[in-house]
């Protein structure tokens, strides 16, 4: 190509798409940006393309014919079918305005390539000779009729379903953006959220540091203070020793009382008893006097009389004297028995 034919006649920036082969129906992307796609003159062959590239691969070339037809499937997304490179193009615009502009230059240059094609064929039709130009009139006019109508019918057919799929698949798209739309706000609300946090969870940790510091710092004073510790403890192992031997005294003590309190009650029950005894005692001792006193007048009686009566009664009363007398040491014995001391 000559320096014309390097330069561009209009260039627009879009997103590159192909129909996949496979399915008919799928966009696939070219490329992970937007390209710039061209119209160029190809001079040596009178043609007019449509040229993008992706840094080295061929995203789209395409050469225009005047059967070709550019659709504008959504604001932002047009189409054209290329029989010859046998695929479906689509591209995705900035803006509506962009698009428009494309689809303007699209025309204007199919318009283009069809007036150059017809040129040629005006100019060859003279030259040939006339018996020639009867006979290929006369046997091949209806042939060739008939096979540019049915290849012309089959593209159109072909235009149709791929029109009606670049509809379906801009829907699709539009629906698809619409969602990574949504997706985009809500990714951005949790992003200002997380950023939320993150500072939260600063505060936390700064929080965290200090309180550890602090705790680091009670650590050390437990630590210094862990001597002081041992020697209350000491102290405190001392002071239950010495309670423990006040508490073995004590037991003793209250042992001491107890029988203190029991010889005591023994005491009070040996006076109650030498009160009793020393009470008979001196009731004996009267019965006594009086028995002496009744001995004493049976002894001048009986010195005056001899009569065997007055000494039996005098044997009697002697009789009972001894018993008196006898039953006063008993309770002179126990008497003594209650003032030795008690072990």
């Amino acid at each position: 190509m000559g320096d014309q034919q390097n330069q561009p006649l209009f260039t627009a920036k879009a997103h590159v798409f192909q129909i996949d082969p496979e399915t008919k129906k799928a966009w696939l992307p070219v490329g992970q940006q937007s390209l710039n796609v061209s119209f160029y003159h190809d001079v040596s062959r009178n043609a007019y393309r449509i040229i993008s590239m992706d840094g080295s691969k061929v995203a789209i070339n395409s050469t225009l014919s005047s059967s070709m037809s550019f659709a504008k499937t959504s604001q932002k997304f047009g189409q054209w079918a290329d029989p010859r490179a046998g695929t479906v193009y689509g591209l995705g615009f900035a803006n509506e305005g962009d698009l428009n502009k494309f689809m303007e230059k699209f025309n204007e240059m199919k318009e283009l390539a069809a007036r150059d094609q017809q040129q040629p064929q005006q100019q060859q039709q003279p030259q040939q000779p006339q018996q020639q130009q009867q006979q290929l009139s006369k046997n091949g006019s209806a042939d060739s009729e008939f096979r540019v109508f049915e290849e012309l019918k089959k593209e159109n057919e072909e235009l149709k379903k791929s029109l009606l799929e670049s509809k379906n698949n801009a829907r699709l798209w539009d629906g698809e953006l619409q969602t990574l739309r949504n997706n985009n706000a809500r990714l951005t609300a949790a992003l200002q959220e997380s950023s939320v946090n993150l500072d939260q969870w600063r505060k936390q940790l700064e929080a965290y540091k200090d309180e550890c510091t602090t705790l680091r710092a009670k650590l050390s004073d437990q630590e210094r203070s862990r001597g002081e510790s041992d020697k209350i403890q000491r102290q405190l192992s001392e002071v239950k020793e010495k309670l423990r031997e006040v508490e073995a005294t004590a037991q003793q003590k209250q042992e001491e009382l107890i029988r203190v309190t029991k010889k005591y009650e023994e005491a009070r029950q040996a006076e109650s008893k030498y009160e009793r005894l020393n009470s008979t005692l001196q009731l004996a001792e009267e019965d006594g006097k009086k028995l002496r006193a009744q001995v004493s007048e049976l002894q001048q009686q009986l010195s005056q009389t001899t009569r065997p009566s007055n000494k039996q009664q005098l044997e009697k009363l002697q009789q009972q004297l001894s018993a008196k007398i006898n039953e006063i040491y008993e309770m002179n014995d126990r008497l003594a028995d209650l003032l030795l001391p008690t072990s």
